[in-house]
């Protein structure tokens, strides 16, 4: 098998191989750096894989007791997680930094209004994947404020993200 990719925080780490063999993508987990077999999961779509990758990541986290202390930890170095495009938001507002929804239909965007502004920094949601579709504005006076929010909004998108892979059960 070959690594893909790799997830970490703290001791634990969440890994995507490829396993030509098969002709299919192992995502693996090692809590505090062992090898749990028992949580892979297979699949053959490596879109899937790395967009599982994260969820897992979060759950093992959360499982442990820990905390993760900024949504960056796990995500930086995925593919397709966090983008700094477009550099323009269509309200004008320059990107900071982006969170796409996976099973979701909505996102989190952090972006600059500008200096002139008495709180340049803004968080905003956006919906169907549309940047024009921003709603529900924190405004912020510093980056680093921003920046706490946008991680605590898309650590909510995330288990947002993760109920919606939850099978439904219906009781009877």
């Amino acid at each position: 098998m070959r690594l893909i990719q790799s997830l970490n925080h703290g001791g634990h780490a969440v890994k995507i191989y490829r396993d030509a063999e098969f002709n299919e993508y192992r995502v693996r987990v090692y809590p505090n750096g062992q090898l749990h077999a028992a949580a892979d999961y297979f699949t053959d779509d490596k879109a899937d894989a790395i967009d599982s990758a994260p969820v897992m990541l979060r759950q093992l986290v959360k499982s442990s007791g820990a905390h993760l202390k900024t949504y960056a930890d796990y995500v930086a170095h995925t593919s397709g997680e966090m983008r700094r495009e477009p550099a323009i938001l269509p309200n004008g507002r320059e990107v900071h930094v982006i969170k796409y929804g996976f099973h979701i239909d909505r996102g989190v965007v952090l972006a600059f209004q500008g200096d002139d502004d008495a709180m340049p920094w803004v968080t905003w949601e956006f919906y169907r994947g549309d940047l024009a579709s921003t709603s529900d504005g924190h405004y912020f006076k510093t980056l680093e404020k921003a920046r706490e929010d946008f991680v605590k909004r898309a650590n909510d998108l995330l288990e947002d993200d993760y109920g919606a892979m939850r099978p439904m059960v219906i009781q009877r």
